[in-house]
C-alpha cells in the first residue's frame, strides 16, 4: 500500500523542515475504505458503495495495531471488518486509509489496487481485514 501525493506531501514538509513535527502530526483514527476505481497516487476520484450500512472503518493509529517497521513498510496486527453488506456492493479495485469518515472529511493517505482478483462484494456479506492484510510502504 502506496502513499498518496497528498501524505508524501505532508512527509516532505515535515522531514524538511516546512512544519515541525508534533504529537498530533498522524491521525489518530485511519479510516479504511473500499473503491470500485483504480487508484492512484493521487486518489483522486473514489467511488465508495451506496449501501446505506457501508461505512468506512475506524482504525486506531495506536502502536498496538501496527507492527515495527521492516524494510520500509509496517502491517497491521489487527483486523477490520465492514458492516455486512445489505445489498451488493459490486466490484472493488482498490482499498485506501483516509484521515476523515467520508470524503469532505479527510484526504486519502495509503491505498492498496486490488486487481487480481478484484473483490466482489455481493449482498449479506462481510469483508475481514485480518492481521497482516494492511501492509503500508513508504518508497
Amino acid at each position: 500500500m502506496p502513499a498518496t501525493l497528498h501524505a508524501i506531501n505532508q512527509n516532505l514538509l515535515y522531514d524538511f523542515g516546512r512544519t515541525e513535527y508534533t504529537s498530533g502530526c498522524a491521525p489518530a483514527i485511519y479510516y479504511v475504505g473500499l473503491s470500485t476505481t483504480v487508484l492512484d497516487s493521487s486518489a483522486s476520484v473514489i467511488a465508495e458503495p451506496a449501501d446505506a450500512v457501508y461505512v468506512r472503518v475506524p482504525y486506531a493509529n495506536t502502536a498496538a495495531n501496527w507492527d515495527t517497521p521492516v524494510a520500509g513498510s509496517i502491517v497491521n496486527t489487527t483486523s477490520a471488518s465492514f458492516m455486512q453488506s445489505t445489498e451488493a456492493w459490486g466490484t472493488f479495485y482498490s482499498m485506501f486509509l483516509a484521515d476523515g469518515k467520508i470524503d469532505a472529511a479527510g484526504s486519502k493517505v495509503w491505498y492498496y489496487q486490488i486487481l487480481s482478483p478484484a473483490l466482489i462484494i455481493g449482498n449479506n456479506t462481510i469483508i475481514t481485514l485480518d492481521e497482516g492484510t494492511i501492509t503500508a510502504t513508504k518508497t
